[in-house]
């Protein structure tokens, strides 16, 4: 069985991402971009496709949606996760390293591209891996003093995820960093 799509998406013309985290093709992904002076951020649930020569459907949407969008000039994609599965059921067990990795990514890139907000969309973890994951981002966050906005919050409090999201209606709201379902986990 395999945890990624077989659907092959191009890059809209121009957008194709110049720099990634790892640089090499791993079985997952932290940072994922299109350098600009001004860049969407985007914090998705976990990677899935996407790489130097061919996107996905999330992708594809973030970046859509940045060229929407006067203020940006690139994009970027990080994770709660970085493990790759179109499904978020597909996951491996909690691997602690690869949250430890992801962090570490996620605060390289937040310094060195000075991020001071970010797009949270990573719709409603449900796995051990995406909550822990989340939380831990979230106190990156916190730490670094990155916000967090959404379109369209869900029953859970969480942001919506994208590709299931009509911006058409949609109304940024501020996340509330201190929100965690650590407690469910103690």
């Amino acid at each position: 069985m395999t945890k990624i799509t077989k659907q092959n998406h191009k890059y809209p013309l121009g957008q194709e991402p110049n720099f990634i985290v790892p640089k090499t093709y791993q079985p997952y992904r932290y940072v994922l971009g299109h350098y600009g002076e001004k860049m969407l951020v985007v914090l998705g649930m976990n990677p899935s496709k996407a790489q130097a020569g061919v996107s996905d459907a999330t992708v594809n949407t973030i970046i859509r949606r940045s060229m929407m969008l006067d203020d940006y000039d690139g994009w970027a994609t990080i994770s709660i996760y970085p493990e790759r599965a179109t499904n978020a059921s597909d996951l491996d067990p909690l691997n602690e390293r690869l949250i430890e990795g992801n962090i570490k990514a996620i605060r390289t890139f937040v310094r060195e591209y000075h991020v001071t907000e970010v797009w949270g969309a990573w719709g409603v973890p449900k796995q051990q891996q995406l909550l822990r994951g989340r939380d831990a981002v979230l106190d990156l966050f916190r730490e670094e003093h990155v916000s967090v906005y959404g379109y369209a919050k869900l029953k859970s409090g969480n942001p919506h995820h994208p590709l299931y999201l009509s911006f058409k209606d949609a109304q940024r709201f501020e996340y509330d960093l201190s929100y965690s379902n650590a407690e469910l986990f103690e």
